[in-house]
C-alpha cells in the first residue's frame, strides 16, 4: 500500500468516526406481533438478499440510522412488489419518529418501532420531495409531502424472534430485517472499516452508542450474518458487512428485529 492509499484509508476511517449512530432501544410494548415462521423450513448453509437490496446509502453526520434502515427496507419492498423504485425520504421518517418521541429539535436518534409506526400511520414521501439535507433535520416537511406519503404506507410490521434460526427463516422468506445493536469502539478500527466484519466486543472495548442496520443474509461456514450498513459504499464490503451469530443472538448486544410489508 503506497502513501496515497494509506492517506485515503485514514480519511475513510476518520469519516466513519464522525458518523453519528442513533439507535435507541425500543420501549417494551406488549402489543408487538411476532412474525410466524414455519418450523419445518429447511434452510441452506448460506443465503443472501444482497443482490435484491436497494443501493447503499450514507447517513452522514446525523443520528438517523433508524430512518436510513427503514427507508431502504421500504424501498426493497416496493421494488419487490413492483410498486415504485424511488428512494423514500429519510429526513421525513427521522422527523416524524422524533415527533413521536418529543425530540424534533435535537439529533436524538430514535427507536425503530416509532419510525415504523409513523410509516404505518402517515406513510412516507419520496426523497425527491424531501431530500436528505441534514441541515434541515429539525424542519417539518411541507404539507405536500404528507399528502404524497399517504400513498406509501406500510400495512404490516412484525417483530422477529431473536434466535439465529428465526432470523434465518425470516430472511429466507424474503424479509430484510431491520435491527439495532450496541456499538463498541472496535467498530472504528481501520480493519473493520476495510473488511466490514464487526467484531464481538470484549472487556477492553468501550461502548460508544447504538446503531440500526439491515440484516440481509447469512453464512454458516463463517457463522456470520450479512448486513447492509448506512455509511456509504466506501465502508466494508462496498457498504455491506458481517456480524456474528453470537452478536445478534445476544439480547444484551442487539434487539428490536423488525420486518415490513408494504402496499400502494
Amino acid at each position: 500500500m503506497d502513501i496515497e492509499d494509506m492517506y485515503n484509508e485514514f480519511l475513510i476511517v476518520e469519516a466513519i468516526k464522525s458518523t453519528r449512530y442513533g439507535w435507541v432501544k425500543d420501549r417494551i410494548d406488549n402489543r408487538d406481533k411476532l412474525l410466524q415462521n414455519n418450523n419445518d423450513t429447511s434452510l441452506p448453509r448460506n443465503f443472501s438478499l444482497r443482490e435484491k437490496m436497494p443501493p447503499v446509502i450514507n447517513q452522514g453526520k446525523l443520528g438517523s440510522c433508524t430512518a436510513n434502515a427503514i427507508a431502504n427496507a421500504i424501498l426493497y419492498c416496493e421494488m419487490i412488489e413492483k410498486i415504485d423504485n424511488k428512494p423514500r425520504s429519510r429526513l421525513f421518517i427521522y422527523y416524524n419518529e422524533r415527533m413521536l418521541e418529543n425530540s424534533v429539535d435535537v439529533d436524538s436518534g430514535a427507536q425503530i418501532r416509532d419510525g415504523i409506526k409513523t410509516i404505518n400511520s402517515q406513510g412516507v414521501c419520496s426523497e425527491d420531495s424531501w431530500p436528505y439535507d441534514i441541515s434541515k433535520f429539525t424542519i417539518k416537511p411541507p404539507d405536500t409531502c404528507y399528502t404524497e406519503a399517504k400513498t406509501h404506507k406500510v400495512i404490516k410490521y412484525r417483530k422477529v424472534n431473536q434466535t439465529v434460526n428465526d432470523i434465518k427463516k425470516a430472511l429466507y422468506r424474503g424479509f430484510p430485517i431491520i435491527f439495532g445493536f450496541v456499538v463498541y469502539d472496535s467498530i472504528e478500527k481501520p480493519t473493520v472499516t476495510k473488511s466490514g466484519i464487526i467484531p464481538l466486543p470484549n472487556s477492553e472495548n468501550k461502548e460508544i452508542g447504538g446503531h440500526a442496520i439491515i440484516c440481509v443474509g447469512w453464512d454458516d461456514v463463517r457463522r456470520l450474518f450479512i448486513i447492509q450498513n448506512s455509511w456509504g459504499i466506501e465502508w466494508g464490503d462496498k457498504g455491506f458487512g458481517y456480524i456474528s451469530y453470537d452478536y445478534l443472538s445476544n439480547t444484551n448486544l442487539a434487539s428490536d428485529f423488525w420486518v415490513l410489508e408494504f402496499t400502494n
